[in-house]
Parts: structure tokens; C-alpha cells; sequence
């Protein structure tokens, strides 16, 4: 079951968290902008970005709104995800 307020982090698929950085390599690889992710999220300018700066931790039907932008408008399966999470977690 994913929790509410995890910091820094969204669950993907009720298996896996997933950092705002991550997110925000994410969004970039696929050529979007925060504008872009705003549009197809609903959620403000704002708060998108202090999220992917691990400022600010999402409420469970937000995190839901991110995972099927992550998904679903991006493409990405939750493996991408996991490798990519996984490679710049690495570069810390």
C-alpha cells in the first residue's frame, strides 16, 4: 500500500519509491517541461518543482497524478524507472 508523505520519494506500482530527481531526468530525457508536466498533471508550477527538488512531499492522489504522467503521457515502465532511479542514485 503506498504511504502518504514519503520524503523525497513517490511510489510506482506499489513496489517501488521514486525520487522528485529522478522524476525531473525523467521528464528532461523525454524533451518535457515542468509547463508539460503541469498541463497533463494539474498541479501547480510551484509545487512541481519543489517537489522534484525533494521539498515538498506529494499528497497520495498527487502521487498518483505523477505516476500516470511518468506512465503514461512519458512512456516509461516502472523498470525504466527502477534502472534509471538506480543509475543516479549511483552518481551521488
Amino acid at each position: 500500500m503506498p504511504k502518504n508523505n514519503l520524503e523525497g520519494v513517490l511510489e510506482i506500482t506499489g513496489k517501488m519509491v521514486i525520487r522528485g530527481k529522478t522524476i525531473k531526468v525523467l521528464r528532461t530525457i523525454k524533451g518535457h517541461t515542468l509547463k508539460d508536466m503541469r498541463e497533463s498533471t494539474e498541479l501547480t508550477l510551484p509545487t512541481l518543482s519543489a517537489m522534484e527538488n525533494e521539498k515538498y512531499n506529494l499528497s497520495l492522489r498527487n502521487q498518483v497524478k505523477i505516476t500516470r504522467y511518468l506512465t503514461k503521457e512519458l512512456g516509461y515502465t516502472p523498470d525504466e524507472v527502477m534502472v534509471l532511479q538506480a543509475f543516479i542514485n549511483s552518481k551521488r
